[in-house]
């Protein structure tokens, strides 16, 4: 089963508040999520490939 998920909302505890309102540290952390989501795709393709057939030798 394909999940599709068009938003993703969550609540953020920092022990220093001030981070949040930090553009640069933002930034970080969109570029985390973003590495791992395509970490994940990569995953999921490989995963994908493993399951499909293989095609006889000589094509």
């Amino acid at each position: 089963m394909d999940v599709h998920i068009g938003s993703v909302e969550t609540q953020v505890t920092a022990t220093d508040p001030k981070l949040l309102d930090d553009p640069r540290f933002i930034a970080r952390i969109v570029r985390l999520v973003k590495e791992e989501l395509a970490r994940d795709d990569l995953e999921k393709g490989r995963r994908e490939r493993d399951r499909s057939p293989t095609p006889p030798p000589g094509r």
